[in-house]
């Protein structure tokens, strides 16, 4: 028989995420992200599942980095891609170096893999798609700034 003292009862967040993930899963994210973004041996967290987990917080909430967590909390780990265990690192650092990670990446053969993807999967006619390729340059005066590159990329 089972001592009800010792029993303990919670509530977790379901909400959108399901219906999120679908999509997500349609498009290879995590396979995508993958190829194109390294897990470093000593990161405590798969920069991949921060950076996935990043994109669900855009779509759902748009918390800056530094309440991420606090978005997060409520929600089962599971759906989240995080263990109990990982649960509690997830941090704005831990985000920003996954980010940092992404900026690493050939980010360019990474758009066109999920582009080709979305077109694929969901059988986008290029007939009925305009894609404006307006680029927005903004220059000025910046003290400090050096022009230099940045881990091999242009900062200016």
């Amino acid at each position: 028989m089972t001592d009800l003292d010792s029993l303990e009862h919670r509530t977790l967040l379901l909400g959108p995420l399901p219906f999120v993930d679908h999509f997500l899963h349609r498009l290879h994210l995590w396979e995508i992200l993958a190829s194109q973004v390294p897990a470093s041996p000593k990161s405590l967290m798969d920069p991949v599942t921060a950076l996935v987990l990043l994109v669900r917080n855009i779509l759902l909430a748009r918390a800056p980095l530094y309440e991420v967590s606090q978005w997060a909390s409520p929600y089962r780990p599971d759906l989240l891609g995080l263990t109990p265990q990982t649960a509690p690192l997830l941090n704005d650092d831990r985000l920003g170096r996954a980010l940092d990670a992404l900026f690493d990446a050939d980010r360019a053969s990474l758009l066109t893999a999920l582009t080709v993807r979305t077109l694929r999967e969901f059988q986008v006619k290029l007939d009925e798609v305009h894609n404006d390729s307006t680029t927005l340059t903004l220059r000025g005066a910046y003290r400090g700034a050096q022009g230099q590159n940045v881990r091999g990329k242009p900062t200016v």
